[in-house]
């Protein structure tokens, strides 16, 4: 990712993933009532494509330009697991076993990446 612009990146991702996934929601769009893109639906959805999508992308992606893919894997392995927290939190989901199994493994798999960076690092020095 060092050699590519991070918002021609994106671009190309978004598009390519547009390419394949818009036949299935295109297909479905005619069942959905015109009164039901309200305002408020159409901000939310907007927030969703281009603040907590795009802009997250974006932001993994200067991550593997400027950073280690380790920190970007970090990041990424723990976002569903704080969305998750979260949501127990604020009293919009129950914490279930499948939940700390999911935390286990997610937390597991980020210590063994963590580790193994660290002794590629030892290896090199």
């Amino acid at each position: 990712m060092r050699k590519y612009n991070p918002y021609t990146a994106a671009f190309w991702f978004f598009l390519y993933g547009l390419v394949f996934v818009a036949p299935f929601g295109v297909a479905q769009l005619d069942q959905i009532p015109p009164e039901a893109f309200s305002g408020n639906v159409l901000l939310s959805w907007l927030y969703v494509v281009f603040i907590s999508t795009l802009l997250v992308y974006i932001l993994n992606i200067l991550g593997l330009k400027f950073g280690s893919p380790s920190l970007v894997s970090i990041y990424i392995y723990t976002q569903p697991l704080l969305a998750a927290l979260i949501a127990v939190l604020l009293g919009k989901d129950t914490f279930t076993a499948a939940m700390a199994a999911a935390a286990l493994f997610i937390f597991t798999g980020v210590a063994m990446v963590s580790f193994s960076q660290k002794k590629r690092k030892q290896r090199i020095a």
